[in-house]
């Protein structure tokens, strides 16, 4: 966006598959939930059963107080003459939200991203983003804070653990920009276009650090695969900026290279 490249073909392609990406996380913090205990297969298949239907729950309770109740209850009018109430449902639908899953025995983060998604589809969703900007940049930098407190640097110079993270970084580098370039590529995108959004995605996004603090606390993942994967996508993030800026030049000269038939 401050490239002011969100509305080129590359751009879109990779905002449309971030979004998918965070709506992945609700089938993966089910996978998570359900794996915790490692059950038999017939037990497996039941659990998948009732976590889906914790889901749908808590899908249709958030969606049916968020869309048919508050707008009613409260009134558009009122809401966009307010500057403080905006702030107020927003927070209180998202504790609301968290709540709900936390008694349904789901992710709370699970939770506040469903009310976050209702509250999108509501006439005063652009009031809420708009009031709710300054908290949303001080929660983005504790997210992130905290993010960052979960690599261990002691860890990393021990063993040659730096050398299996610099091993993991340049798979998902390297994989993620193939693995895009080639499925864009298979869907009829130019082949420069396919190549731009391979290395703007080339990243493990945000999302990823809340799944892994959850299967860590669920006994999935033990502390050194933890850590190794957390150190990784970590790093990658940091490179994200680089590659996002290379991006268009990158994906041109390699374009020129395999003889420019994608331009």
């Amino acid at each position: 966006q401050d490239r002011s490249e969100l509305d080129s073909p590359h751009g879109r392609l990779t905002f449309g598959v971030l979004l998918v990406q965070d709506l992945a996380i609700v089938p993966f913090m089910l996978l998570v939930a359900f794996l915790q205990e490692t059950p038999e297969e017939s037990e497996l298949v039941a659990q998948v059963g009732v976590a889906g239907a914790k889901l749908v729950v808590l899908f249709v309770i958030i969606f049916l107080v968020g869309l048919l109740v508050l707008p009613h209850f409260f009134g558009a009018a009122l809401i966009r003459r307010s500057s403080e109430f905006p702030v107020i449902l927003g927070i209180v639908s998202a504790l609301a939200a968290m709540w709900l899953a936390e008694e349904l025995q789901l992710s709370p983060a699970l939770g506040a991203f469903i009310a976050g998604l209702i509250l999108a589809g509501t006439p005063f969703a652009s009031q809420i983003r708009g009031d709710m900007a300054p908290l949303r940049y001080i929660f983005l930098t504790l997210f992130f804070a905290c993010t960052g407190m979960l690599a261990d640097l002691s860890w990393l110079i021990e063993s040659y653990h730096w050398l299996w993270t610099a091993g993991v970084v340049t798979g998902i580098v390297l994989g993620k920009t193939v693995i895009v370039w080639l499925v864009a590529m298979l869907w009829n995108q130019p082949r420069r276009v396919s190549i731009a959004a391979g290395l703007c995605l080339a990243q493990i996004g945000e999302f990823s650090f809340v799944i892994g603090a959850e299967a860590i606390s669920a006994g999935l993942l033990d502390e050194n695969l933890f850590q190794l994967l957390m150190t990784s996508s970590l790093i990658t993030l940091l490179v994200s900026p680089f590659l996002i800026s290379k991006a268009r030049p990158t994906a041109k000269i390699m374009d020129g290279v395999l003889g420019g038939v994608g331009t």
